[in-house]
């Protein structure tokens, strides 16, 4: 304990000393150059695909879509996160995935047109808005993307 409070002694006498120093005493920085340019642009990285909430989306693209009911709050939804992006990464320019959070009212018109009520709820909808597929509860990415490729596939 004598060793600690010694420390701490130590260090704040060393800091009251650093403080009462004269000015004369004070380290001196000098720039010995300019900067000659602006700095370098930082690089642009690529788009990265990710769900979308925009709802004026569905059945209004020419494409087929991916539909995530969901809310922030279910963990079967946060374990399937990760899952649905990586979908969306993967097949995203071929198929628009879009998220429709049941806590917000502005989902609930859509939701009902897919009967998609409750969370943890996926839907792939072809280009003229009807129903092709649906999940339930925990995805398996592997089956999820075996059926989208054999859908994209025209089977």
């Amino acid at each position: 304990m004598k060793t600690i409070l010694s420390l701490i002694f130590v260090a704040l006498l060393g800091g009251l000393a650093a403080a009462c120093a004269p000015a004369s005493l004070a380290p001196t920085v000098r720039l010995t150059s300019t900067p000659s340019a602006a700095p370098a642009a930082a690089p642009t990285l690529p788009a990265v695909r990710v769900p979308s909430e925009d709802l004026s989306l569905i059945a209004a693209t020419g494409r087929p879509q991916f539909l995530n009911s969901f809310a922030h709050w279910c963990t079967t939804c946060t374990r399937n996160r990760p899952i649905v992006n990586g979908l969306a990464q993967r097949y995203g320019d071929r198929i628009d995935f879009i998220d429709m959070d049941i806590d917000k009212p502005e989902t609930e018109a859509p939701r009902q047109r897919f009967n998609m009520a409750q969370r943890s709820q996926y839907a792939l909808i072809d280009p003229q808005g009807n129903i092709v597929q649906r999940w339930f509860g925990l995805l398996d990415e592997a089956q999820v993307a075996a059926y989208l490729d054999q859908y994209l596939a025209g089977g």
